[in-house]
């Protein structure tokens, strides 16, 4: 680890604990178990989302960008501006705005998880009380009745071949 990473932790001591965990050739930083910076190459870049990216556009400060298959991606993370390396109390400020957007995309992800697990239920209760998106299949045969999947009484095949 090199000493900018130490430098940083540092600045932001007046804030809490921040751990930072290799990855990709860089580091992440971590505040409460939550990423809110990368370091690479010597350079700290601040997780941004639409509510705090106003401030990083009004100083003309850029995402952090690396080429993938000829082309350049652009992460939400982006470039820290020069007065939080001179002031803790603007390393801070800058940093839990970062550290804001960080929570406010991982409650987005949970909110989109539940949603998606809330939509996968409906579908498996309406395959089991038969409603209309119901899939009408073989869960179990027995000696002389088959359950279908969908409906809520067995299907009597005794019953059926006596009528036909």
């Amino acid at each position: 680890m090199s000493d900018f990473i130490p430098f940083v932790q540092e600045l932001l001591e007046g804030w809490g604990t921040v751990s930072a965990r290799r990855m990709f050739g860089g580091h992440g930083l971590y505040h409460e178990g939550m990423m809110f910076a990368i370091v690479m190459n010597q350079q700290l870049y601040l997780k941004v989302d639409d509510q705090n990216r106003p401030d990083f556009e009004a100083l003309g400060l850029t995402s952090f960008t690396y080429p993938m298959k000829g082309k350049d991606v652009a992460l939400s993370y982006w470039a820290a501006p020069d007065a939080v390396f001179d002031d803790p109390q603007e390393a801070v400020r800058w940093s839990r705005s970062s550290w804001d957007a960080a929570l406010r995309a991982h409650l987005a992800k949970v909110q989109a998880r539940e949603k998606a697990k809330s939509r996968q239920k409906k579908r498996f209760t309406d395959t089991r009380t038969g409603g209309a998106n119901a899939a009408k299949t073989i869960v179990k045969a027995g000696d002389d009745q088959l359950v279908l999947g969908g409906f809520d009484t067995p299907f009597d095949l005794d019953a059926e071949r006596k009528s036909g």
